[in-house]
């Protein structure tokens, strides 16, 4: 009987147990704790990123030009039509600046809303959807890949992992045989492919429509980004936690560098022991409930 090779998005799932513990074990090794930068990226790292992911506002409609999804070499904020209204990408250090707050590397959007409310709330004129929570946003996606595609040597092997949990990982989820790689506690499915690979589709195991209950803005945002994705010489990596509306990076200092620069991306430097959590945020004094 023929092999058929299974897919995550437009990668090869790994299927043998050494290679995904050769791929992943230096990730195990060297993430820490539980709360910090480095309980999610490696602390192998010369320097490291966050990525805000970022909120939308309704707006009037849009003119000819601007009704389509902005591509990847287009600035920011991106623009969409979408059911006839016209959405446009909102940051955080906006968002934080209208309510008199102060954006900084530690900021939680609950602390710049003054809400706890972080998925369901909305502040009419600024900002009508959250962030994007546990997947990095396709335009940002493609970004990441066309800049961190320039600080590494193996761009043609890149390995991906992503939480069995979600619930469009249905079909992989249930294959007990299925080597994991045990991260945060939480067991991943390993990819394999090229870093073009990474946008080109969906990160879904095809036996759950990941798109069922997506309405508005979120219907032209369907794409499920990876959970951890690296380059096979270890150059950078890149997590996003289940739980956070944020990107976290580790990679050289020249490569974070170039990621603060491009203005397409909201993104600021971090340490290795930063906080993650959302009582990170001294400065904009999270709300007690």
């Amino acid at each position: 009987m023929t092999h058929t090779q299974r897919t995550l998005g437009a990668m090869a799932v790994v299927e043998d147990a050494t290679q995904v513990t050769q791929a992943g074990s230096w990730i195990l090794s060297g993430t820490h704790g539980s709360t910090q930068v480095c309980s999610l990226v490696p602390n192998s790292f010369e320097d490291y990123a966050r990525i805000f992911h970022p909120a939308a506002r309704k707006g009037d409609e849009c003119g000819p030009s601007a009704c389509a999804l902005s591509g990847p070499t287009t600035g920011v904020p991106l623009e969409a039509q979408v059911d006839d209204v016209h959405w446009r990408e909102v940051r955080w250090r906006d968002v934080a600046e209208a309510n008199g707050k102060i954006a900084h590397p530690a900021m939680q959007w609950r602390s710049i809303i003054a809400s706890h409310d972080v998925d369901q709330g909305t502040q009419p004129g600024l900002w009508d959807r959250a962030p994007q929570r546990d997947s990095l946003p396709l335009r940002l996606t493609c970004v990441l890949c066309e800049i961190l595609a320039k600080f590494t040597r193996s761009p043609d092997r890149c390995w991906c992992a992503v939480w069995e949990g979600y619930s469009y990982m249905v079909g992989l989820r249930s294959d007990s045989k299925l080597p994991r790689l045990a991260i945060w506690n939480r067991p991943m499915i390993v990819a394999c492919g090229s870093l073009s690979a990474v946008p080109e589709k969906p990160f879904t195991d095809g036996y759950a429509d990941a798109q069922e209950h997506l309405t508005g803005w979120e219907s032209s945002e369907s794409y499920r980004s990876p959970s951890l994705w690296w380059p096979d010489d270890r150059a950078w990596y890149v997590a996003t936690d289940v739980d956070m509306q944020e990107t976290y990076v580790g990679a050289s200092g020249p490569c974070v560098n170039r990621l603060l620069a491009d203005e397409r991306l909201e993104t600021m430097r971090v340490t290795a022991d930063q906080d993650v959590t959302w009582k990170s945020d001294v400065i904009n004094r999270p709300q007690s409930r």
